[in-house]
């Protein structure tokens, strides 16, 4: 497992070198050296080896540093001219580029008209959402509103969006209820946003999310069938199978848009499958290792993105401790469920804000009561052919709709030292896991459930200014309560103030918030100055203004 690891390391060096020549260069030759040197057993001492893990680890921190930033606009920008709009809420210009579009336009349709292109904007107060800390790392530029549609053509169904609109056909014609197709629809095809908040909610709070996002835990589902399927069949066409297999994979993954944790997944696989067909056998964590490598050679930007970063992470872990889990269907399910949330928790509460506390129990019993969904509509699907009708279990979504947001623990908003004691607690806890010093695991296990108590919210006294176009604010915190002072204009900006700065509000304990507009020419000079002198959306003060 160390030489996987190890493998892993490699695979973040040389990958993120400026320039395409220097990445696929570098990227090739120092992962493919790691690989050969460290995971595929090559005889060499130990200071040889000792010496390349060092430069791997130097690699690692130069590499990162010099990530290519996408060029990102400065100011709004007009565009009259061709875009193409997807279903996933994507915008794509006549040059390639990509913006995030929310407006309500007609889905993948080709269409000629005026866009408003904006930038990202940083939001500096502590914990604000910021949606380009989001989207950047996927490749969008920035946000894109149609302002006039001039002609729109939708285009011809073809490829996925052919094969897609046919399954919800078909699911369609089963008589389901709309929640229950939309639920089937994101289990299927990973389409969480048509689901509705008491659903999505369900499952997050559950720690369930993963089975709304279809990523590695479904393609290992897939993955075991086919494997399953192999002990039936003569040992002569185990390559073919395995081929058949990974193309059966990559399709679905290719069907679903390349989802990035289902790339990792997809790659792990087919590393998992090269190995076994070279030498009959392989390992998790070398094909990991190559996952990391090639995808991070394909899209350095990946390393930023969220998703990739809580894939590698899980599986990581899981790997870790894998040698130390008891045997036992039920026991290695715990220790899978506990290895996963425990590797996790540092980067998920310091994005999410909140834990699940029942993911133990609901991984255990609630999962697979969903995952029986799978085969219930793939032989609903195959009887409605011969007019036998299957009814959906409705009971299953009124009772997810009715259970409410229970079961997590909210408003964890952890400080840069909490969460690198997080980190701390969890590397512990997962270290003497594999080597079974349960001691130090209840221990870890101690500090990491302390430190969660410790990222609650926290009253403060404090200000800050903030602009959004020509209107300017005022806002300071005493205590739970928020002063605001706001121009018309912005004071109408809802989304501002009830999802961008919600974040903010809730990490200072804010209960009650009393909002005053007033004129532009009645705020203070000096806030006028500086919102007529940047580009800033907010600039913070941890001290309480001058009277």
């Amino acid at each position: 497992m160390g030489k996987g690891l190890a493998a892993v390391l490699g695979a973040w060096v040389g990958s993120m070198a400026p320039g395409w020549g220097l990445q696929l260069l570098l990227g090739a030759f120092i992962g493919v050296f790691s690989l050969w040197l460290l995971c595929w057993q090559f005889k060499a001492t130990h200071r040889l080896q000792g010496l390349t893990t060092l430069l791997l680890y130097v690699g690692i921190a130069l590499s990162v540093a010099s990530i290519p930033r996408p060029v990102q606009l400065q100011k709004p920008v007009y565009y009259t001219g061709v875009v193409h709009l997807f279903s996933d809420g994507g915008l794509r210009d006549s040059l390639g580029q990509w913006w995030r579009c929310s407006d309500a336009v007609s889905s993948n349709v080709t269409c000629k008209g005026e866009v408003i292109l904006y930038p990202w904007i940083q939001n500096d107060l502590p914990y604000a959402y910021n949606p380009g800390d989001i989207w950047l790392p996927r490749g969008y530029l920035g946000r894109a509103q149609v302002s006039q549609v001039l002609d729109c053509l939708p285009e011809d169904e073809k490829g996925t969006f052919k094969v897609k609109n046919g399954w919800k056909a078909a699911v369609a014609e089963l008589g389901w209820s709309e929640d229950a197709q939309k639920l089937i629809h994101a289990l299927f095809l990973g389409e969480a946003r048509g689901l509705k908040p008491e659903l999505r909610q369900f499952f997050q709070h559950l720690g369930l999310a993963h089975l709304l996002a279809v990523s590695g835990f479904h393609l290992g589902l897939l993955w075991t069938l086919l494997k399953g399927l192999q002990k039936f069949c003569p040992y002569g066409w185990k390559n073919i199978l395995n081929g058949f297999a990974i193309t059966l994979v990559w399709s679905y993954v290719g069907l679903l848009s390349f989802p990035i944790s289902a790339v990792r997944a997809a790659c792990m696989m087919t590393a998992l499958a090269w190995g076994q067909s070279r030498q009959g056998k392989s390992e998790s964590g070398h094909a990991l290792g190559i996952a990391v490598w090639l995808m991070l050679l394909w899209e350095p930007g990946w390393v930023a993105d969220l998703g990739f970063q809580l894939s590698v992470i899980a599986v990581a872990g899981i790997l870790w401790v894998r040698k130390a889990l008891p045997s036992g269907a039920i026991w290695q399910g715990v220790g899978v469920s506990l290895a996963a949330q425990w590797a996790t928790t540092p980067i998920a509460v310091a994005t999410f804000h909140q834990f699940p506390l029942w993911f133990l129990p609901a991984n255990l019993f609630v999962a697979p009561m969903v995952l029986l969904l799978y085969p219930y509509t793939l032989l609903a699907l195959c009887l409605q052919a011969t007019s036998l009708h299957m009814a959906f279990p409705e009971g299953l979504v009124q009772w997810v709709q009715s259970a409410g947001p229970n079961g997590i623990w909210a408003a964890r908003f952890p400080s840069t030292a909490q969460t690198w004691a997080l980190w701390g607690s969890a590397l512990l806890g997962l270290w003497a896991w594999r080597a079974k010093r349960w001691g130090l695991v209840a221990l870890g296990l101690g500090a990491t459930v302390f430190f969660l108590w410790e990222t609650g919210p926290k009253f403060q006294q404090e200000w800050s200014w903030h602009r959004y176009g020509r209107g300017v604010a005022q806002v300071e915190v005493r205590g739970d309560s928020a002063f605001i002072q706001v121009t018309k204009g912005f004071a109408e900006r809802t989304f501002y103030w009830e999802k961008t700065l919600k974040p903010y509000f809730t990490s200072r304990g804010v209960n009650h918030i009393k909002k005053q507009v007033v004129k532009y020419q009645d705020t203070p000079d000096n806030i006028r100055a500086w919102a007529d002198t940047t580009v800033q959306e907010c600039r913070f003060h941890s001290a309480r203004p001058s009277r």
